[in-house]
């Protein structure tokens, strides 16, 4: 999935850090692009994913009362954090909570889908 709807930022690359330790991995960014949220997401999507509680906040802030259900962390409450601000270390921590966090989210959309059908998903 490349949809990554953001808060803050809309239309930015990751930075040159990012990519180098997404790379190490054998994951490639430079496809990637982010855009605003908008009011339509919250019926579009299936399910948006906050990487952090200020996320969260503000996506069930703005999101209608009846798609709440729709808006999570990733699974086990996994809040990634900027990793701008812990150095080379911040980069791999990010990366592991992401790759963790991934896998058990693609578990429980696989084990839904096999009960619904497809879904769409969007990251925060």
């Amino acid at each position: 999935m490349k949809r990554s709807i953001g808060r803050w930022t809309a239309r930015r690359r990751d930075g040159p850090c990012s990519q180098d330790h997404v790379r190490k991995r054998g994951y490639e960014l430079c496809d990637q692009r982010a855009r605003a949220l908008r009011p339509d997401d919250f019926e579009r999507f299936d399910l948006l994913v906050a990487m952090d509680a200020g996320d969260l906040r503000e996506l069930r802030r703005r999101c209608p009362a009846a798609l709440q259900h729709r808006i999570s962390l990733l699974p086990g409450e996994i809040e990634v954090p900027d990793p701008y601000y812990g150095g080379p270390e911040g980069f791999e921590h990010v990366v592991d909570l992401l790759e963790s966090g991934c896998q058990r989210l693609a578990q429980i959309a696989a084990a839904r889908m096999a009960r619904t059908g497809p879904l769409d998903a969007c990251w925060g």
